[in-house]
């Protein structure tokens, strides 16, 4: 009794829809303290040629130097987020950036239009997170959808976040919950089920006359309900 207990973990997930419009943005607060960990930006522009121009960006707020997200390099210089299917893990394996752009999209003045990035037109997809919490290193995820238009006007829309409270534990992109969390329900297959009932004990049950018989028909019922 007298030992620490170890710290639980915990995932905290929040529900939320947040559509982030052309020439927009918004500060997520992961953990929900007051303080912004990242900031989602919607830039939309058309150049004086008549090219215009949208970008989607994840971005570590400007208050930490430790936040990130999960991205890959470009052969051309910059880093694209991943936007990671459900299931994916989300971990120290990982390579985490600053900063780095979700899709990218042009409208050439003839009317060619051209995107890129992992993000363009993908719906319930997840940003993996990493962020600095009370002088430790916690791990999380956004989800989110990017539809791109034929001017090439991005809209983003943030359906949830999560983190893991326990620090430099992994998360699971999509995951909502711990299993201890959750009811399992009369659907659910149990753990250490109730084993079949052998016709032998069932018979020496018999043989103990009246005593046995309420045994009998309790067993009975349950094995008749599994």
């Amino acid at each position: 009794m007298a030992l620490a207990q170890p710290t639980e973990a915990k995932i905290v997930y929040t529900p939320t829809h947040q559509v982030i419009k052309p020439n927009s943005h918004y500060n997520l607060d992961l953990n929900n303290d007051g303080i912004t960990d990242f900031v989602i930006q919607n830039r939309f522009s058309c150049r004086t040629s008549g090219t215009c121009l949208g970008t989607a960006d994840a971005e570590a707020a400007a208050t930490s130097e430790r936040n990130g997200v999960v991205a890959r390099g470009r052969l051309s210089g910059g880093y694209d987020a991943l936007a990671l299917r459900k299931g994916g893990l989300v971990g120290a394996h990982r390579s985490f950036w600053s900063g780095a752009t979700m899709a990218r999209a042009i409208l050439y003045p003839r009317g060619t239009l051209s995107s890129s990035g992992a993000w363009v037109n993908v719906t319930n997809r997840y940003l993996g997170l990493k962020f600095r919490f009370k002088h430790e290193l916690h791990f999380g995820w956004a989800r989110l959808s990017v539809k791109i238009d034929k001017t090439a006007k991005i809209t983003v829309t943030l359906t949830g976040y999560a983190y893991e409270t326990l620090p430099n534990r992994p998360i699971i992109a999509g995951k909502t919950h711990d299993e201890d969390d959750v009811d399992p329900g009369s659907g659910a297959s149990l753990t250490n089920p109730i084993p079949d009932i052998p016709r032998p004990a069932t018979l020496g049950l018999l043989a103990l006359g009246s005593p046995g018989l309420p045994i009998w028909r309790r067993k009975e019922s349950v094995g008749a309900g599994e």
